[in-house]
């Protein structure tokens, strides 16, 4: 089944795959699941064709379809800002403070990575 571009996967659980689309978390999973009326325990391919279509309509109040056009022009503004967040994200550094010394050793790029959408 496909859900606003991710293919869910039949034999495991609705929670599981739910979580998998950009936009929905636990919790939203959660109340989605219980205002369809059905666990979230419950495995994608037990659900009838009348949950898919409320739960395809239930989630597009929670998905944004241009929620990664919106992080990606967020970015872009803390670098053109000269902000230090912006400047993390340019050289791909930890941004949210983590050390480098000796974790992150993949993350420690020190090269100028080309911003080009």
């Amino acid at each position: 089944m496909l859900i606003f571009g991710k293919e869910l996967k039949e034999t495991t659980s609705l929670q599981c795959e739910l979580v998998k689309v950009l936009g929905i978390n636990k919790t939203t999973c959660l109340k989605l699941c219980a205002l369809l009326g059905i666990s979230g325990e419950t495995s994608v391919i037990d659900l009838q064709y009348t949950h898919i279509k409320k739960l395809k309509k239930l989630c597009s109040k929670y998905v944004h379809v241009g929620i990664r056009k919106r992080i990606r022009g967020n970015i872009e503004m803390l670098i053109e800002c000269k902000h230090y967040r912006g400047q993390r994200h340019l050289f791909g550094l930890p941004v949210r403070g983590q050390r480098t010394k000796t974790n992150a050793s993949t993350a420690k790029r020190r090269r100028y990575k080309a911003w080009h959408y």
